[in-house]
C-alpha cells in the first residue's frame, strides 16, 4: 500500500483474520484483530522519535477497528460490535478518526438505538464538563453535525429542523446541565425527546450464550474513560 509501512498494512491483518475465521471460527479471527490493535496502538503511543508515519498508521488502525466491528456484526454479535466501536472511539491513537464515529452512529441507528446515537453525537461534537469535543477537525465536525441533524429531523418528524436550531438546542441543554447540582436537581423540568422504542431482541438463550462466548477475550491496555452526556429534551426543539 502506497505510503504505508508494510508492517502497518491493515489489509494484511484483515486478510489474516478472514483466513482464521474461515478455518477456525470467529474467536480466532477476533484474536487476530485484538493482537494487532494492541501492538500497533502501543507502537504509535510510544513513538517519541518520529520513526513511525503516525498519521498514516492512525488511519490503518482505524481501518482495523472498523473491520473488527464488522466481523462481529456479520456474525450477529451485536453486543460485541458495540463494545468494539466504543473502544475505537476512546482509542488514544485513532479515536479522532471521523469514519469510526460515522460508522458507529450508523450502526446504532440501524439497531434502533437513537438515544445511544444521540449521546455519541454529543460526545463527539460538544463533549462534557470533563473534556471537550472528541472530534476537533472542523470538516469532520460538519460531517457529524449533518448526520445528527438528519437523525433528529426523522425522530422529531420535523424535516424543516435547521442545523442552527439543533445547535441552539444543544447549547441550551448544556447550559441547563451546567446549572444542575446534586442538591437542587435539574433546573429545567422539560421532558426528554420522545423517540421510538427499540424493538425487543429475541430472548433466544443460545444466541445470548454465543455472544457471551464470542466477546473479546482481551481488553485494550488503555483505560476506558467515563463520559457523561446529556439527552436533548423535547422542549429544546
Amino acid at each position: 500500500m502506497d505510503g504505508v509501512p508494510s508492517e502497518y498494512n491493515s489489509q494484511t491483518i484483515i486478510d489474516e483474520a478472514e483466513s482464521k475465521f474461515q478455518s477456525e471460527g470467529v474467536q480466532a479471527a477476533q484474536k487476530v484483530y485484538q493482537s494487532a490493535l494492541l501492538e500497533w496502538v502501543d507502537d504509535v503511543a510510544m513513538d517519541d522519535g518520529g520513526a513511525i508515519q503516525t498519521d498514516r498508521v492512525k488511519e490503518e488502525i482505524a481501518k482495523l477497528w472498523l473491520a473488527y466491528a464488522n466481523l462481529n456484526k456479520r456474525n450477529n454479535l451485536n453486543k460485541s460490535a458495540t463494545e468494539v466501536y466504543d473502544q475505537a472511539t476512546r482509542c488514544p491513537v485513532s479515536g479522532q478518526i471521523v469514519n469510526i464515529w460515522v460508522d458507529f452512529a450508523g450502526f446504532l441507528k440501524e439497531r434502533s438505538r437513537p438515544k445511544m446515537a444521540q449521546k455519541l453525537y454529543l460526545r463527539a461534537l460538544v463533549g462534557d464538563e470533563r473534556s471537550g469535543p472528541a472530534i476537533a477537525n472542523p470538516d469532520d465536525q460538519q460531517t457529524l453535525w449533518d448526520g445528527f441533524l438528519r437523525m433528529m429531523q426523522t425522530l422529531r418528524n420535523k424535516p424543516d429542523l435547521t442545523l442552527k436550531e439543533l445547535k441552539d438546542a444543544v447549547g441550551r441543554e448544556r447550559g441547563s446541565a451546567a446549572q444542575t447540582t446534586p442538591s437542587t436537581g435539574p433546573v429545567s423540568a422539560a421532558k426528554p425527546i420522545s423517540v421510538p422504542s427499540a424493538p425487543l431482541e429475541s430472548a433466544n438463550l443460545s444466541r445470548i450464550a454465543e455472544e457471551e462466548i464470542a466477546r473479546p477475550a482481551k481488553r485494550s491496555r488503555w483505560e476506558k474513560m467515563i463520559v457523561e452526556t446529556e439527552i436533548l429534551r423535547a422542549a429544546s426543539l
